[in-house]
């Protein structure tokens, strides 16, 4: 079952009050994003890369008990190993800003499955979750 969040209300929370850790790049998920189309190439190139890192928000436990989910910044944790990529350090354990919020901390920002169908949320998500 896919989950929804209000992502925004999630990100000024975890700005305000969450516990920022530093995360290493994984470059398995790097490469699965890849392989299985998590990343939207357009957005990546028109928006991503046109901001400011910021650190990506990780739900622990979000995609079942033992498998973390990025929950914001997809697209920056891709456009982060890109960078990191062109500048020669593929596959070097690099450190990435992270917010990482425990269960009773991201259940907060759920959107339950009845709100999202009815505002056709299904319609705008066309790969599955990327767990951390």
């Amino acid at each position: 079952e896919h989950l929804y969040f209000d992502v925004y209300s999630m990100k000024k929370w975890a700005e305000a009050y969450g516990q920022q850790v530093i995360s290493t790049l994984c470059w398995d998920r790097v490469n699965r994003m890849r392989e299985n189309g998590a990343i939207n190439h357009e957005r990546l190139s028109s928006h991503t890369t046109q901001q400011q890192m910021e650190p990506i928000i990780i739900g622990i436990d979000a995609a079942g008990p033992g498998e973390d989910q990025i929950l914001d910044g997809s697209h920056r944790f891709f456009a982060y190993a890109m960078a990191a990529s062109a500048a020669g350090y593929e596959g070097a354990p690099l450190p990435l800003p992270a917010y990482a919020l425990k269960p009773e901390e991201w259940r907060q920002f759920l959107i339950p499955g009845f709100v999202a169908k009815a505002m056709n949320f299904d319609a705008n998500y066309d790969a599955p979750p990327s767990k951390v």
